[in-house]
């Protein structure tokens, strides 16, 4: 097989669910000249038979038996039997899609490359085999693709996403730097030090913006969701620590090395049962002290969070402990940028407390404070979901750093389509019994917030529990508020009845069951701006009442951003305070109703009258709607004078009205029935199409002088008029019209 491009390694034991669509889809490649060694490592399940008749129908297929289950001893014997230039791995539980190999291989030969890797897909099929997909990118900045790097020069490559089965590697490469897996046991994460060898000493790399590799996430067996090996990733790192460190080589890599092995442990510890965690965690900082008295604890890449928590185990490890012993083992942990829902098995239990959900968009100068004062909560048993609603800023390899150094963070990515639907991804994922929400530019005041909250819906049994609000601006904090503005904050604890508080805004300072949402399909309208109130108001008068602390929960920065009004936002906003209006009036919330009219009339005035008057007839029908379903007795029951005619019932309106007036002039229309007069715009009046009115006035003229000419032009209209002439003739005689 001296031709043979790419040597395909599929490492196999019990897959047969997933075993033939796997080799399937090698098969299927449209580069021919390939062959596919399947080592198989004692399966039991049938799996040996499907390779061995897969076997018997294509030459290009070869079985190999491991004696031990090894998944790092697989890979070896794999590499040994190969004969292509370029090595590619498949795991049998994943597939590829047909080019896959081609377009690498390529690109390999054309660059003269040691490895070239790209884009995957992360994928999970429903029961109807529906199978949902999700883009997940090596890097969140195009300028590391499609070019040549050498990963010594450029060391944020080490930050990419860790795996080893997207691309394709020469085998020269790897056999002269002496890279190999690590023959472990099991399958106990051998990829790792194999991925960080080849990033270390491979200096032509190339990295492809096309994703060509399926990677199942339904697979409950996988060893990404295993909570058995605790120390398996000690022993590894070990093994990768002798392959590059031992003889004082490599230095400059001690930071990867170290930001790696604290994530991969953390990972660990997560995972832990209860009874392992005091033990992992000594083991933990005797590695980390190891490090440290060899003057290699290098923490110049940890986040901030990152090295308090190091700093933290080192230092007061019996508080680490007691912290971590709250801290019960997830479900599932499936890494950034994937779908987060799994087939878990009945015997997992979620165990998360709160899941806090941060839809995201170009926030990188603020989230890192967001994200630290939501992970160094002293509630510890939660997830957070960060949703990335097409960043174009920095912000998505902010969060993949965070993600490397907390497994309790699930990073998500959808194309922009505003925060609702952003909120609505988190949720949908979610797995707490309660979900908070904070924007990406707030933070929370203290480290007890989710704790206290938690605590007081639990001993109350209370759906929604929530507490009171501050403002930033400019370095000062604002706590106390006046008017109805009041309501941001609570002097006592207690429950309160909905219809009595009745407010429309801080909807973050809140929790909410988890089981209230699902239960009632409770979304996020999809606007662009106001679409809090709506979700704030039907959770709250469905749930009727909730349970208030007066604490500060959180933290509300403003100033630092200035809106830019457009008239897509501009609508969102009225549609969003019309169904504030409406629902208000539907569930008799009084002084809601009142609210929504102020957004119109005080909070929103300025932008909604700027559009209003200019060439937008969407924005002036929604005024029309949002004025004819104000009730004029919940307004007045409100506060609100009415003596207004009751079409203006919103200022912006009474502007527009007061705007076009000035443009208004009246035209003689002659008609058989006689002359009359007509409003119009005059000419050049930049409100001529949002003047509905108008409008319709002008369109049923126009249609009358169409049928008016034709009439006039029949010979019916010729012949009466000529039958009437001597009849109209006397009448004029006589002086009548």
């Amino acid at each position: 097989m001296s031709d043979t491009k790419v040597s395909v390694i599929l490492p196999s034991l019990n897959v047969k669910e997933y075993i033939a669509e796997c080799i399937q889809s090698v098969c299927n490649q449209t580069l021919r000249d390939i062959e596919i060694i399947c080592v198989d490592a004692g399966s039991t399940d049938g799996t040996l038979e499907l390779i061995e008749q897969a076997e018997n129908a294509d030459s290009r297929i070869k079985l190999v038996k491991s004696p031990k289950k090894s998944y790092g001893l697989q890979m070896n014997l794999g590499v040994q039997h190969a004969h292509g230039k370029y090595i590619a791995i498949v795991e049998t539980d994943d597939y590829i899609l047909p080019n896959m190999l081609n377009y690498l291989y390529e690109v390999c030969e054309r660059n003269d490359l040691d490895f070239a890797k790209a884009d995957f897909y992360r994928f999970t099929r429903e029961d109807n085999g529906e199978e949902i997909r999700y883009l997940n990118q090596l890097s969140a900045k195009s300028e590391y693709y499609n070019r040549v790097i050498n990963p010594r020069v450029e060391k944020e490559v080490f930050t990419f996403v860790m795996n080893t089965w997207s691309g394709i590697y020469k085998k020269n490469f790897l056999e002269k730097e002496k890279i190999f897996h690590n023959e472990t046991p099991g399958a106990s994460f051998q990829d790792t030090s194999f991925w960080f060898q080849t990033f270390s000493k491979a200096k032509r790399v190339y990295f492809v913006n096309k994703p060509f590799y399926m990677n199942r996430r339904d697979n409950p067996n996988s060893s990404v969701y295993s909570t058995k090996k605790t120390y398996a990733f000690c022993d590894e790192y070990a093994f990768l620590y002798e392959q590059l460190f031992s003889n004082g080589a490599n230095k400059d890599l001690m930071p990867q090395f170290q930001l790696y092995r604290y994530k991969a442990y953390m990972s660990s510890l997560n995972k832990c049962q209860l009874e392992e965690k005091e033990n992992f965690i000594k083991k933990f900082k005797k590695d980390l002290l190891d490090s440290r008295n060899k003057g290699e604890l290098d923490l110049s890449l940890f986040t901030s969070s990152g090295k308090k928590t190091v700093e933290l185990l080192l230092d007061k490890t019996e508080t680490f402990i007691e912290r971590q012993k709250k801290v019960k083992p997830p479900v599932y942990r499936m890494g950034s940028n994937s779908r987060q829902i799994i087939r878990a098995s009945k015997k997992m239990e979620s165990g998360v407390d709160v899941s806090v959900v941060i839809p995201f968009f170009n926030a990188e100068k603020y989230i890192c404070k967001t994200l630290d004062s939501v992970l160094s909560q002293t509630l510890r048993n939660i997830e957070v979901i960060a949703v990335d609603d097409g960043s174009t800023d920095d912000s998505l390899s902010v969060l993949k750093r965070y993600c490397d150094q907390d497994d309790r963070i699930a990073l998500l990515t959808q194309p922009n389509s505003g925060s609702g639907p952003a909120r609505n991804y988190g949720m949908k994922v979610a797995k707490g019994k309660y979900i908070a929400f904070i924007d990406a530019d707030d933070w929370y005041p203290d480290k007890d917030v989710l704790i206290k909250l938690y605590n007081a819906a639990e001993q109350n049994n209370a759906k929604i529990c929530g507490g009171s609000f501050s403002n930033w601006r400019d370095g000062k904090v604002t706590t106390q508020f006046t008017g109805v503005y009041q309501k941001y904050t609570f002097i006592k604890a207690g429950f309160q009845n909905f219809k009595d508080y009745q407010f429309d805004y801080g909807y973050h300072r809140f929790i909410y069951e988890r089981e209230l949402i699902q239960t009632n399909n409770l979304e996020f309208p999809p606007l662009l701006r106001y679409q809090d109130p709506p979700f704030f108001l039907k959770i709250m008068t469905i749930a009727k009442e909730f349970y208030a602390i007066p604490d500060v929960v959180y933290c509300y920065r403003k100033g630092h951003n200035k809106v830019l009004w457009t008239r897509e936002k501009i609508e969102d906003l009225l549609t969003g305070i019309l169904f504030e209006i409406d629902w208000s009036k539907d569930n008799s919330l009084t002084d809601v109703h009142g609210l929504a009219v102020d957004r119109v009339n005080s909070d929103f005035f300025q932008p909604i009258a700027q559009f209003a008057i200019f060439d937008n007839p969407k924005i002036i029908e929604l005024l029309f709607r949002i004025s004819n379903s104000i009730d004029r007795g919940m307004l007045s029951s409100y506060g609100y004078r009415i003596e207004v005619d009751k079409n203006y019932l919103v200022k912006p309106l009474r502007e527009f009205r007061k705007r076009v007036s000035n443009n208004v002039v009246s035209i003689t229309l002659h008609t058989v029935n006689g002359d009359c007069q007509v409003p119009v715009l005059k000419s050049g009046s930049t409100s001529f199409e949002t003047n509905k009115k108008v409008q319709e006035l002008t369109y049923r003229l126009n249609r009358f002088n169409d049928r008016y000419e034709k009439l006039r032009n029949g010979i019916s209209y010729r012949i009466g008029r000529t039958v009437t002439f001597i009849p109209r003739m006397l009448m004029k005689i006589c002086g009548k019209k």
